[in-house]
Parts: structure tokens; sequence; C-alpha cells
């Protein structure tokens, strides 16, 4: 990043220079310390270096190197400086975002009460929010097990709402924002403040990643199909395709892999190295 800061290289360069060095590593383990025999058609990864392949190809689609033509020349530089004074989890987000998907779980509402500090209830069975970090892939993203998806990098934090008509997407809607509908939220308002075991749950949670960040990014909305800010939220599935920027000449040879196509590309390259 710093070299891309003061124009040393090139994005393509960068990015280039990240294959190599990954290949290298990888290439060199394989040499000397897998076990002898092994066979070439299988691409081994020692346990502390699984990781290494997805980094990358996070590195290679974060805004600190190409955030893509959306991006300004202020963004790319405020990137830029806070990637390279990041600190280990912001590192982490900053490669591979933060993917967590609120599904609804059916629970004792007593035991949720007494957790967020809530009024007593009468004892009952309800639906109440869970949530799972899953891996940042579009296919990851399904309709049926998800009401609502929330996502952070470190600079940008998006709560996508997908397209539902299930009786509990519509409870949380009415629960977390007071619509009845996708289409009456106000993506443009803060979340309200409703005293309900699900909106407590969705806040608390933003509350939590507050506090792990020096520097708080503002909850943006997004509805499935509807908003603008979706292409962003997408660009950030770091294990899918990514757009090159058009008519960019730094438009990278290795710019926009899959996590899929890198691990296939490292695998041939290492290979190569082998024979």
């Amino acid at each position: 990043v710093s070299q891309l800061r003061v124009g040393e290289k090139t994005v393509q360069q960068i990015k280039e220079s990240l294959i190599t060095r990954t290949v290298s590593i990888l290439a060199s383990y394989r040499r000397h310390c897998a076990q002898p025999g092994s066979s070439l058609g299988q691409l081994i990864l020692p346990e502390a270096l699984k990781l290494l392949p997805m980094y990358v190809t996070g590195a290679m689609k974060c805004d600190a190197v190409d955030g893509g033509p959306e991006l300004t020349i202020d963004a790319k530089a405020f990137a830029q400086i806070r990637t390279l004074g990041a600190g280990i989890g912001m590192t982490q987000v900053i490669l591979y975002p933060r993917l967590l998907r609120l599904e609804v779980r059916i629970v004792l509402l007593t035991l949720i009460a007494k957790i967020l500090s809530l009024k007593q209830y009468d004892k009952e069975n309800t639906d109440v929010l869970n949530a799972v970090q899953i891996r940042c892939a579009a296919h990851r993203l399904d309709n049926e097990s998800g009401v609502a998806y929330l996502l952070e990098n470190g600079f940008h934090m998006f709560l996508y709402i997908p397209s539902n008509t299930s009786s509990s997407q519509q409870n949380f809607l009415r629960n977390v924002f007071g619509v009845e509908s996708v289409q009456q939220i106000n993506v443009e308002a803060e979340l309200p403040d409703l005293y309900t075991a699900e909106s407590r749950i969705v806040k608390e949670l933003i509350s939590k990643i507050y506090k792990e960040r020096s520097r708080t990014a503002k909850v943006n909305v997004v509805r499935q199909g509807m908003d603008k800010m979706e292409l962003i939220f997408k660009s950030l599935l770091y294990e899918d395709k990514k757009s090159a920027a058009v008519g960019s000449p730094d438009s990278a040879k290795y710019e926009a892999p899959t996590y899929v196509d890198l691990l296939c590309h490292l695998h041939k390259e290492i290979r190569a190295q082998l024979n």
C-alpha cells in the first residue's frame, strides 16, 4: 500500500506482486516442508497459511488497492492511510469483511429480556434474532434462512434486507423498522428506537462492533433490488468476482478473480515452479 501511495508501483504491479509472492511462499513450502511424494495434482496449504489465499483475494479488491471506479481519489487516499495504520483486528476486516446473517430462532423471551436488561416479560416462546457469521459470497445470502445481513469492513457498515415475504421477515421489519413492508423503510433515517427484543438485539450488535473500532461508520440500510448502495455492498463480497474499473489503465490481469479462481491460478503457478 505504501508503494502504491507514493507512486512507486501501479495497481496492476501491486496485484501481480501479491500473486508472485504468494506463489513463491507456497511453492517453497511444497518444496521444502511438504511430505515427500505428495501429488502435484493437489494444492497443499500449511495450517498456518490456509487463509493466505483468502486474504490475498481481499487485498487485491480492498479500497486501499483498488476500490473500483466508484471510489473517489480522496476516499482511496483515506483508505490507504487507515490501512497502513490499522491494527490486527481492523486489518482482518479490511482484507475480509465480516458478514453476519440475522436468523430467526425460537427461544424463551424471558431469557432474552434478562440478557438485554429489559422489563420482565411473561414466559412464552417467541421469534428472536440470532447472528451467525458466514462467508463473504453472494450464494450465502439465503433468503430462506436470513431476514437480514450485517456487513462491516472497518469503513462501511451495511444492513442488507433481502426480498423475502415470509412471516419472519415481516415480523423483523415490524419490530426493527416499525413498517409493514420493505418499500416503506426510510433508508436515509437512522434505525428507530423500538421497545422490542429484535430492535435491541440489532442495536446491541451494532454497538458491539462500534466498540471494536476507533471510528464508527454509518449503518446503511440496503434493500435488495431497490437501492444503488447494493452495488457497493456486493462489491465487498470478496469471494465473488469483482468488476474491473472500466477504461482504467491499471486494469490488472488478476484484478477480479473469485476466491476459487485464485486458488486454481495459484495451484497452476506452483506446479509450474516445481516442474
